[in-house]
């Protein structure tokens, strides 16, 4: 410790936390600011760092650029553009993705997200790019390039690109997951030595269903942090909590457990707009990127003619529900401002020839050219307002998106916790009640 001071213990908990990243270029090498530039460029962390973006809100006409499309500056530019309505200001966001919360949510839903805040708030966004240099600006405070040749002036910019668990006081006495970052635990929050532990955003810890991971949800801290103590104090208990998240963007509410990684094959199950009885239930089949698993959506069944008279069936008692199968091609780079109508997610083939049953869906330049057949299709209408997406590894549910679908993370966990294969994607439909609850 400092001044060389020593602090003898029987039992220690390490709760260090996490800090945000700094400022990179496209080529994710640090940029190094002078002081003149680094006095208006913070990050979103600390009290100091709120209170210092809640007076910058205060002031007139300020232009705010907001670097990062996560969790954390995907709401926080949200949330600034919101509050900056009154004061004339304005807010930019940047990101590498397609969309808000790109690496997240399946590209399709991600720009959806994003259209409908650009509509709400005054947000501008620019995806698909990064930055390429910083320098004082001619009218403003700071001048930023990018990777597309544009450029922004803007008087302050508040850098949300993710964290690094603060391992520094355990590197070298301590395991260290290199892969995940974090200090390596075990199910009781142990770390590599039997009296030290660990908790929070700094753990890695073991997952019987989902393997070695690190979060850096509230939820888990809050709830790793109680099972470190009861170990702690001698009263052994095993750390297999699925933590959840809670989050909104605006108008758009959504709750999350498990694995959230867009690179997963996504099956979403969303409610027609403008349904006028309670869904009993909804499902919807979604096809993998490159790099996610080969879909089994194009199996044949077992049962043959049976099995399809089943799907017929049950179609007949989801009036109100579609699913929906989005090819997620890469798209060029594209600014969102007042309003954002693009849309060049489309079925795939596979996914229409195994649902055809269970889903109704339009051609992408249908969609494009605003001339859904059917108003009430969440996907001809690029209109998500209420519905569940399922990430899958395996043909096994590894994650769960609630959308504007509030109260069902208890039974979003006992998906996860069922480990039941879905060769049959449309199974999916019946795994969460779409029904009222009391």
């Amino acid at each position: 410790m400092k001044q060389n001071r020593s602090i003898k213990f029987n039992k220690c908990l390490i709760a260090t936390g996490s800090s945000p990243r700094n400022l990179v270029d496209k080529d994710n090498k640090p940029i190094t600011l002078p002081e003149s530039i680094s006095q208006h460029v913070s990050k979103f962390k600390t009290i100091e760092d709120y209170k210092k973006l809640e007076q910058l809100t205060r002031e007139e006409g300020k232009k705010i650029l907001i670097v990062g499309g996560g969790w954390i500056g995907s709401e926080l530019a949200v949330g600034v553009a919101t509050r900056g309505k009154k004061t004339g200001t304005k807010v930019t966001q940047i990101f590498p993705e397609a969309g808000m919360l790109g690496e997240v949510f399946p590209e399709y839903l991600s720009k959806y997200a994003t259209d409908v805040i650009c509509n709400e708030t005054g947000l501008e966004t620019k995806s698909k790019v990064a930055i390429t240099s910083v320098e004082q600006g001619e009218n403003s405070n700071v001048k930023v390039t990018l990777s597309d040749n544009s450029t922004l002036e803007v008087d302050h910019i508040v850098v949300a690109v993710g964290t690094r668990p603060e391992v520094n006081l355990a590197r070298n006495d301590l395991e260290i997951d290199e892969r995940n970052g974090g200090i390596a635990v075990n199910h009781e929050m142990q770390t590599s030595r039997s009296d030290i532990y660990a908790a929070g955003d700094v753990v890695s810890f073991p997952s019987s269903l989902l393997g070695r991971r690190r979060v850096e949800f509230y939820d888990h801290a809050r709830m790793s942090g109680k099972y470190a103590g009861y170990n702690m104090a001698g009263n052994r208990k095993s750390y297999l909590y699925q933590p959840s998240y809670i989050g909104d963007l605006g108008s758009l509410r959504y709750e999350a457990v498990g694995l959230i990684d867009n690179s997963l094959e996504t099956v979403g199950v969303w409610e027609k707009p403008g349904s006028k009885k309670p869904v009993r239930r909804i499902k919807q089949a979604s096809a993998p990127s490159a790099s996610a698993p080969a879909s089994s959506t194009n199996q044949e069944p077992k049962d043959g003619g049976n099995e399809a008279s089943k799907k017929e069936e049950t179609s007949d008692k989801n009036e109100n529900v579609k699913m929906y199968s989005p090819n997620e091609s890469q798209s060029e780079p594209q600014s969102h401002g007042q309003s954002v109508s693009e849309s060049d997610s489309h079925p795939t083939k596979s996914d229409e020839q195994d649902s055809k049953a269970a889903t109704s869906t339009e051609s992408a330049s249908a969609i494009e050219a605003g001339k859904s057949q059917d108003p009430f299709d969440p996907v001809t209408a690029n209109k998500f307002e209420k519905g569940i997406v399922y990430y899958l590894k395996n043909d096994r549910i590894v994650g769960v998106l609630l959308w504007n679908f509030p109260d069902r993370v208890p039974e979003a966990k006992r998906a996860l916790s069922s480990r039941k294969p879905y060769s049959d994607r449309t199974e999916l439909r019946s795994v969460i009640s779409f029904e009222e609850q009391d």
